[in-house]
């Protein structure tokens, strides 16, 4: 709620959904809050949950850490390049 982003999410968003024709705009709003909030808990469950059986097969394997670690210095430079070279152009 304190969140600035999420009031600007929702003020942007929500009222291409609204019709003061189909009832009151607070419920419909709640409504549509409601149904946010729910699928929102959905998806951060599951990453949780991958992001913790991830953390068991980490902890548990050092090739996998390994891996991972060179894994993600190719992303990053590769997104160094990317930027690099983009400011040559």
């Amino acid at each position: 709620m304190l969140n600035p982003k999420v009031a600007l999410f929702y003020l942007a968003l929500f009222p291409q959904f609204l019709d003061a024709e189909n009832g009151s705009v607070a419920f419909q709003i709640m409504v549509l809050a409601s149904i946010f909030l729910i699928i929102d808990f959905a998806v951060h469950g599951v990453v949780i949950g991958l992001a913790g059986s991830m953390r068991s097969l980490s902890a548990n394997g050092r090739v996998l850490t390994n891996w991972l670690r060179y894994f993600l210095g190719l992303v990053f430079g590769g997104l160094a390049a990317r930027l690099i070279f983009d400011g040559q152009r």
